[in-house]
Parts: structure tokens; sequence; C-alpha cells
């Protein structure tokens, strides 16, 4: 009995000696360098995400979060805050987009850099005011952007996009009770170029508010570490040169509330879906595009399965291993028994 208890004591060191050693698992700054702009692990990143939102989805967690989400919000006296600061914004909005750029009826209009710059310029210092309030959004594409990439709630969307309208409707008839008749022209209504048809004018109001909510939402980014300066510089930087690129095209509009102001105080509401389904369309786009493929969010819940994962292997490699010991040690016994027999 001694001999055999001494030759099990051998095999349990022997096979101790032998197991392999676990490697410890990867720190998270590890894995998200790992994982950072891979083209291969983009159906990774979606699928995680996917994943996590079907088991929500499952619980029910995530349709009673998202209602308490909105009702809280509705109920909390930051959100009117926001959005009356929406309505402020988007009133000085129409009133001085549109002045940069009137001119004396029979005179030269002001040339097309003149209103770009100016749009820049403003977008820059009223979301340096407003940031801080309602996150200086002041345009119904920006609100729906930050609503697909789960920044706001609906409620909060719908809201401001009502007081944004509201401001804009009230900034430019404003305008109009400020300007003499002679200098009133049009009041900056937004209209697609010449002979442009109306599907290529959507498809340009696509484009260059896709680029302003791609580059939004990549700058509010709250955990990169490589945005340096000033946001709202380069968010009015992308107003511009958008303004631009498509205002001979479909007007360069980006801004569903500032187009329907002009064409309220106007009477003028021929082509007005064109700026509603472009740049909502368009913000959509940009806003998921940069969410989905680049964003750090879903490195982060990649992150989070694969360390999931790592207690759970090391269990079953464990036990696998505690299993062929016990069966080696069986067998061990085994032999010395009879030897001694």
């Amino acid at each position: 009995m001694s001999e055999i208890t001494t030759q099990t004591g051998r095999s349990e060191a022997t096979a101790q000696s032998t197991r392999p050693v676990e490697a410890e698992p990867p720190t998270t700054t590890a894995l998200v360098k790992k994982y950072r702009m891979s083209v291969t692990t983009m159906p990774v990143r979606l699928k995680t995400v996917g994943d996590r939102s079907e088991n929500e989805s499952e619980s029910g967690s995530w349709i009673w979060r998202k209602i308490s989400e909105n009702i809280d919000d509705i109920k909390s006296v930051e959100m009117w805050q926001a959005c009356f600061a929406e309505l402020v914004g988007v009133f000085f909005l129409g009133f001085f987009t549109i002045a940069v750029g009137v001119s004396k009826d029979g005179e030269t209009p002001a040339p097309l850099i003149q209103g770009a710059l100016g749009a820049a310029f403003f977008i820059t210092v009223i979301i340096t005011s407003l940031s801080g309030v309602s996150g200086g959004h002041v345009n119904p594409a920006i609100s729906i952007g930050f609503l697909v990439t789960n920044r706001i709630t609906i409620v909060r969307f719908i809201l401001y996009s009502l007081f944004q309208v509201t401001g804009s409707v009230v900034g430019v008839a404003t305008l109009r009770a400020v300007l003499p008749a002679e200098y009133r022209g049009n009041l900056g209504l937004i209209l697609p170029g010449d002979g442009v048809p109306s599907e290529l004018a959507v498809a340009m109001e696509v484009m260059i508010t896709g680029l302003l909510l791609f580059n939004t939402i990549s700058f509010t980014d709250s955990h990169r570490e490589d945005v340096h300066g000033s946001i709202p510089y380069m968010v009015g930087l992308t107003v511009g040169v958008n303004v631009l690129a498509g205002a001979k095209i479909s007007g360069g509009c980006m801004n569903p509330a500032r187009a329907l102001g002009s064409a309220i105080v106007v009477g003028d509401m021929n082509s007005q879906w064109i700026y509603w389904v472009g740049p909502l369309l368009g913000a959509v786009l940009g806003a998921l595009l940069y969410d989905w493929f680049f964003s750090t969010r879903p490195l982060r819940f990649i992150t989070k399965a694969i360390v999931r994962t790592r207690p759970v292997e090391k269990r079953r490699r464990r036990q696998n291993n505690n299993g062929m010991n016990q069966d080696d040690e069986m067998m061990e016994s085994t032999e010395h028994t009879k030897l001694n027999a």
C-alpha cells in the first residue's frame, strides 16, 4: 500500500509538472489594438453588436430601458431647457446665415464663398455656445444621427426637431421684418440648381449630409484620444466645404429646419421634400457608417465578449486536464497493484 501511495503521489507530481501553463488573458488595450482598424474584423464586430442587441431584445430589458429613458427625459427640466436652446440656436441660424448673403434687387448676388464662410463661422460659434446645454445640434439631421447612434432618446429627437423648425420660422420672419423690401429677395429659399432633377438634388444632399454626420460622430466619439483642437471649428469647416460642394446642385442645405423656415415664410413649399428626405437619409447613413465600422464602441463590445469567454475556456481546459490526470492515476495504480500481487 505504501508503494501504491508513493507511486500515486509521483504520478500526481508528474501530471502537475507536465500540465501546460495557461497564458494570461490579454489586456483590454491589447485586444483593442488587435481589432482596431482591421477590415477583416468588421463582420465580427457587427455580429457582436447584433448578438448583444438580440439578447437584450429577447429579455425585454432593452425595450423597458428605452421606455424608461424616454419617460425620464421628458420629465427632466434639463431636456426642456435644451429644447429652448435649440429654438434659440436655429432662430439665430435662420436670421444670420441668410443675412450674410442678402443683396439689393438688381445688384449682383453675393458670391458663393461669402455664404459658405458665413455658414461655417456661424456653425462654429453657435455649437460652442450651446454644446453644454443641448449639444448644439441646431439641425434635425444632426439630431437623427445622434438618435440612431443611441446618444439621445426618441422623445428628445422629436422635440428637438419641432423646436428647431419653430426657431427657423421665427428667425426668417424676423429677418423679413428687419430688411427693407428691396433687400428681401426670396429670403434664402433653398431650391435645386437650374435644370437639376430632384433625384440628383436628393443624392447631393445625401452625400453632403452624410459627410457632415460621419465627421460629427467621429469628432464626438468619447473614447477617442487622438482628437485635438476645437470640435465646433471642425464641424464648421465641414459645413463650409459642403456648401461649396452642393450649392449649385441642391442648394447645399443639410438642414431641413433651415429650408422649411424660408419656405413657410415665403409661401413656397415646392421641392421641400428634397430637403427632408436627402439630409435625414444621409445623416442616418453617415452616422451609422462611422458608428458601425470605425467607432470605439463596437471594439469595446468585442473586447468584453472575448474577456468573458476566457474564464469559461480556462475552466473547460482545467476540467479536461483533471479528467485526463485522474484516468492516468487510475491506470498507474492498477498496474502497480498487479505488480505487487
